[in-house]
């Protein structure tokens, strides 16, 4: 059996510091039995409505950094994949040939080693095996003191899936110094 509790005499209670936000909304009940006395003095709280908004940012960008995560996962191990083949080739560079050690890197080490994108000459755009690399690419530099530098630079483009755009990523390995 419910019973109408009148308010009580004097101001309400004060609520701590931290719960006296105006983004809360607060209301009172009084209409409690006797054995709930204590909870009616306990403000209801119902939580603000930005924090729906917040959520639905945190959660965008969460999902917007998996995407990207598994985007650009492949490219940055095949990019791994090509600074140990400089690497390879660079402790090579003492008794091989500059276009020995460009044919080793070229038809060896990366051959099979991620995508490009060419044009098959039907004006659309395929993906083919192989980082799409040439000659001209690899840079292979020989001092006099015996130090050598090998450097690769190219391109990837990557297509944003379910869309046909693409971004293309710049990326460089390289190595310097006196071969082991």
């Amino acid at each position: 059996m419910e019973t109408s509790v009148p308010a009580p005499i004097g101001p309400l209670p004060k609520f701590p510091a931290f719960l006296a936000d105006s983004t809360l909304e607060v209301s009172w009940s009084f209409n409690c039995s006797r054995f709930e006395r204590a909870a009616c003095l306990v403000p209801l709280m119902k939580p603000p409505g930005e924090n729906r908004f917040g959520t639905f940012l945190v959660l965008s960008l969460v999902a917007v950094a998996i995407y990207a995560a598994v985007l650009l996962s492949g490219v940055f191990f095949d990019h791994y994949q090509v600074k140990q083949a400089v690497r390879a080739a660079h402790s090579r560079a003492r008794q091989d040939s500059d276009e020995m050690l460009r044919t080793q890197i070229l038809r060896g080490s990366l051959r099979e080693v991620g995508t490009h994108w060419e044009d098959a000459g039907t004006g659309n755009l395929q993906e083919a095996p192989g980082l799409g690399l040439s000659e001209v690419d690899i840079v292979i530099k020989r001092d006099a003191n015996e130090s050598v530098l090998i450097r690769i630079s190219y391109e990837r483009r990557i297509r944003l899936k379910p869309s046909d755009r693409f971004v293309t990523l710049t990326l460089r390995a390289e190595k310097d110094g006196i071969p082991p």
